[in-house]
């Protein structure tokens, strides 16, 4: 089960990013104008675009103990992690540290791909989520346009 409580910050957090980012200064004092598709910074337009992030939780295979086997599911991991940047399908992942308990926030991948589909297929190939190390939610989300590593 997802914390609620630090989804909660992670969405408020993430709302308000993207409404201040949206603000576009006007000529008239104590007007802003809001565009989701561009914001305005130093006069230099940068675009908006679909993103799909994949929230990461402890699985039920999932444990601090660092075994030979949890080695190997880690290293599949991190090199899917590799593979899928080097291919232009994920703008980001990382970790999550001070989560607690049993389906508690793990990570996150961000994904720039065509469909949320698409992007549940790539999780669900990813060896820490095959080896229930790791299961996962996915949600659209709207970033700036080319976010990257």
């Amino acid at each position: 089960m997802i914390n609620l409580s630090i989804l909660k910050k992670l969405v408020l957090a993430a709302i308000l990013v993207f409404s201040v980012s949206c603000i576009e200064k006007v000529d008239t004092p104590g007007q802003v104008k809001l565009d989701s598709t561009k914001v305005e910074v130093e006069d230099a337009p940068t675009e908006m675009a679909e993103y799909f992030v994949v929230l990461l939780k402890r699985g039920p295979k999932w444990t601090a103990e660092m075994t030979p086997e949890i080695e190997k599911v880690l290293e599949g991991h991190f090199a899917n992690i590799k593979k899928l940047t080097k291919e232009g399908k994920l703008a980001v992942a990382g970790p999550f540290f001070g989560q607690e308990g049993e389906g508690a926030l793990a990570g996150l991948f961000i994904f720039k791909v065509d469909s949320i589909e698409e992007a549940i297929r790539l999780a669900e190939q990813d060896p820490g989520v095959q080896a229930g190390r790791f299961t996962f939610e996915a949600i659209t989300w709207y970033g700036p346009k080319g976010l990257t590593y």
